[in-house]
C-alpha cells in the first residue's frame, strides 16, 4: 500500500495539476489523466465531491464482471495520510492487494487533500510493471470500471450493482481538456445509487463502446 508519507519512487513529473485528459464519470466523479512518453508511465487525478469515503478506480475486467480489473482503491486515513491500494479482483468482491498476492505496490507519487467537500487523489502507475498481479496500460482501449462509498473509508463487501461500460486509451490524449476548471462545488449524491462500483456511461469525446450491464462491486461498513 502506498501512502503519501513514504516518497514511493519520487519520480519528476510536470505540474501535478495539468492534465491532458478529463472524462466525467458520472455528476460527482472526474477522472483526468496524463501519459508521460519519456517515463512509459501514467499520471491519474481523481476528484470526487461529497465523499468522506474510498474511491478506486480500475480496468481490463472480464466483459460481464469485475474480475480480473487492476483495481487502484484510495482513501484517507485516520491520520489524514493517503493511502493507495493497488489491487487484483480475482473475484467479484474485495480486491486482493498485490502485496499479499506475492506482488508489489506499483503506484506511486501517491498525493491527496480536501477541500471544500471535495476529495482529490493522484497517483501514477508505470505502464509494464513486470508484477503479474498488475494489467498494463495499453495503447489500446481498455474497459474502466470505477467505484466510491460516500460515508466510509472502511473495506467490506456488499453486493452487487450494474451498469453499463466506457473503454479509454490511458496513453493517448483522447479528451480534450475543459475549457474552464472543474469545479469544486460539493453535489448531492443520487439517492439510488448510494455505494457503487460501475463503469463510466457519459457521453464524451472518447471513441466510447456501449456494452451489455454487469455485475459490479459494492462496499460500505457493516456496523
Amino acid at each position: 500500500v502506498s501512502t503519501q508519507s513514504t516518497g514511493v519512487q519520487n519520480v519528476s513529473y510536470p505540474d501535478p495539476d495539468v492534465y491532458d485528459n478529463h472524462l466525467d464519470l458520472n455528476s460527482i466523479y472526474r477522472l483526468s489523466w496524463t501519459s508521460d512518453n519519456a517515463m512509459r508511465a501514467t499520471r491519474f487525478r481523481i476528484q470526487i465531491s461529497n465523499v468522506v469515503g474510498w474511491v478506486g478506480i480500475g480496468w481490463d475486467a472480464i466483459e460481464g464482471t469485475m474480475e480480473n480489473a487492476d483495481i487502484y482503491l484510495c482513501r484517507f486515513l485516520a491520520d489524514g495520510s493517503v493511502e493507495i491500494r493497488d489491487s487484483l479482483a480475482l473475484d467479484v468482491g474485495l480486491p486482493t492487494l498485490d502485496t499479499d498476492l506475492g506482488g508489489k505496490n506499483d503506484a506511486f507519487n501517491v498525493s491527496g487533500y480536501k477541500s471544500n467537500g471535495v476529495s482529490i487523489f493522484k497517483f501514477s502507475r508505470k505502464w509494464e510493471t513486470n508484477d503479474t498481479n498488475d494489467r498494463s496500460i495499453k495503447d489500446v482501449s481498455q474497459r474502466v470500471i470505477f467505484a466510491y462509498n460516500p460515508s466510509t473509508s472502511e473495506l467490506a463487501y456488499h453486493g452487487p450493482s450494474r451498469s453499463s461500460a466506457n473503454l479509454i486509451n490511458f496513453r493517448k490524449s483522447s479528451t480534450p481538456a475543459p475549457t474552464s476548471a472543474p469545479t469544486l462545488t460539493p453535489t448531492t449524491l443520487p439517492p439510488a445509487y448510494p455505494t457503487q462500483f460501475c463503469v463510466p456511461s457519459s457521453a464524451t469525446t472518447l471513441s466510447i463502446t456501449l456494452l451489455h450491464a454487469f455485475i459490479a462491486l459494492l462496499f460500505f461498513l457493516v456496523i
